[in-house]
This record gives structure tokens, C-alpha cells and sequence, in this order.
């Protein structure tokens, strides 16, 4: 399998101010559907992986390849993917929450998922709150076109593992990074939370990684078994498919829910652990203890069973 087969070259979930579930809109229940802009070529990758999700760990073997793991200091690897982080015409308190945010979110992810972030050049990019996203050179070819659902990319303020010139790229929207929320709708640093467990699980994480169980077929696979199940989804954004089920969940995670309650109960990480139990596992093994990762937050504020 070669290299091509690691990252999944996709456009992923835009989230733009008519969208948010927090506003008045007509779309106050979830995302719209259809914001995945998948080529034929990208679909067939995406049928592959839920072709090879069906298979057993034994058969997989022969699929698995040795990710990217030079040896330099953690420390020093955490800091270089934090810094990824370009804000021209941002408010320089955008950078340091999104800075802030994007360490957390990655301080207990595994060495060779970090490696392969730099190795592939995976950066962040925040949208000014003046500038729409096709504004920026990464996102300019959707410049004019519509998502599936029928919106204009131009209003989207968030996205994912879109390719330019050898590198790859999330955003999110400089208002989604000051700390309250704002004309998008969405809690604070959401989006960020959402676009970067994109780059998580499409860019970093191998498709298959022999017992290691941190790999984009166990994402399938905990996405399948919560529909085979009929398993409560947090909501029907997270639904759609293994993608959007992962960066959802993952912002339960880190205490910025999409919505804040699903079944009657509070959406955090024992609602994770009593109604998806792969995914919980999945996404313990990925990030380390749930918890929050917003600036001034308590980073011991564990929850009760940690």
C-alpha cells in the first residue's frame, strides 16, 4: 500500500453562521446535511476503507505499514505542530488561544501521529473575522461554488485536510477563538477542536496499524458498530458518517460539545463511555483523559471516573 493510502484527501464539514445549532435558524438541530465535497476518486477511498473495516485484524496485517517516527524530544515535536498556526490580519489573541487549544489537543497524542502532521506539513489557518474563507490563496478554489446542501463555500468558517501546494490545511474562523461566542454560533474554540480531529484521524493517523489501535479503520469500525447497534449518536451531524462522528465526539472530548446534552443527558465523556463504547476507547487511546483544553481552564479538571 503506498503512501497515497495515509491521508484521504477530502474537504470536510463547513460550518458557516446559518448553521449553528445556538441560532435561530432553520437548521437549529444540526449541521445541514451534505457538506462533504467528495470526488469519485475520494469516494473510492472512503468505500475502501469500509470494505476493509469489515475485515479481521489477522487479514489486515499485511496492510500495515511503519509510520513516520524520527527521534527528536517531545516536547520540541509538540511545540513545532502548536505552531503551525498562520493568522495574517487576526488578532494576535486569536493566535495564542488557537496555539494554546491546538497544544492541548495534541499533548497526549502518540509521537508517530505528530510526525507525520510535520512530515506532511499540516497547518492551521485562521480566517479574519473580515475575510470570508475563499479569500485566502488555500481556499480560493471555491471561490463562487456550493457545498452539496447547497451553500456557498465562501461563507464557510471552518474546514479540513484541504490540499495546496504540497501542504495540507484546516481553518477555522478568528471569532471562534476570542473566547465567547460570536456571530458563527458555535461555543467557543469548537470549531478548532472539529477541523484539527479531522486532521487527527485523515492526515496523522495510519489506515491500519496492526494492534496499535489508534488507525482510521477502527474509526469505521466504531462508527459501524454504533449504527449495526442502533447506538444514540450526540447528534445527527455526527451521524452522517465515520468523519463527522469522530471530530463530534471528539469535541465532547474536550468539553466543547456541538450541542450540550443528547438522550436527557449531559454530553462529556461518561455519556461517551455508557453509549459508545468503541469510540471512548478510540478516542482514549488517541488523546489521553478527557478533558478541557480552552485557555485559563483547570487542565486536572478530569471527569469522576479519572
Amino acid at each position: 500500500m503506498g503512501p497515497a493510502l495515509f491521508v484521504l484527501a477530502l474537504s470536510l464539514c463547513g460550518f458557516d453562521a446559518n448553521s449553528s445549532p445556538l441560532s435561530s435558524s432553520p437548521h437549529s438541530s444540526s449541521c445541514p446535511a451534505g457538506a462533504l465535497e467528495l470526488s469519485p476518486e475520494e469516494l473510492a477511498k472512503q468505500a475502501n476503507i469500509q470494505k476493509l473495516a469489515g475485515l479481521s485484524n489477522d487479514e489486515l496485517k499485511p496492510l500495515s505499514e511503519p509510520i513516520i517516527s524520527p527521534g527528536t524530544p517531545r516536547f520540541e515535536l509538540i511545540n513545532k505542530v502548536a505552531s503551525s498556526v498562520t493568522a495574517q490580519e487576526t488578532s494576535s489573541q486569536a493566535r495564542e488561544n488557537a496555539i494554546v487549544v491546538l497544544r492541548g489537543e495534541i499533548s497526549s497524542v502518540d509521537d508517530p501521529l505528530l510526525y507525520n502532521l510535520v512530515a506532511k506539513e499540516a497547518w492551521l489557518v485562521i480566517i479574519p473575522k473580515n475575510k470570508l474563507l475563499t479569500d485566502l490563496p488555500m481556499f480560493s478554489y471555491y471561490q463562487g461554488r456550493k457545498t452539496a446542501d447547497g451553500r456557498l463555500w465562501n461563507d464557510i468558517r471552518g474546514v479540513a485536510n484541504v490540499d495546496y501546494r504540497d501542504k495540507v490545511y484546516a481553518a477555522t474562523g478568528e471569532e471562534n477563538l476570542l473566547g465567547k461566542e460570536s456571530f458563527s454560533g458555535y461555543k467557543p474554540y469548537f470549531t478548532l477542536v472539529h477541523e484539527w480531529a479531522h486532521m487527527i484521524h485523515l492526515v496523522a493517523m495510519p489506515i491500519w496499524s496492526g494492534d496499535a489501535p489508534v488507525n482510521q479503520i477502527n474509526v469505521t469500525r466504531a462508527y459501524q458498530d454504533a449504527v449495526k447497534n442502533k447506538r444514540p449518536f450526540p447528534d445527527s451531524y455526527a451521524r452522517q458518517n465515520s468523519m463527522e462522528f469522530f471530530a463530534q465526539c471528539a469535541a465532547i472530548w474536550f468539553a466543547v460539545p456541538y450541542v450540550d446534552s443528547a438522550q436527557g443527558e449531559t454530553l462529556n465523556a461518561e455519556w461517551l463511555a455508557k453509549y459508545q463504547p468503541l469510540m471512548f476507547d478510540l478516542l482514549l487511546a488517541t488523546f489521553g483523559p478527557p478533558r478541557s483544553i480552552t485557555p485559563n481552564a483547570n487542565l486536572f479538571s478530569w471527569f469522576k471516573f479519572y
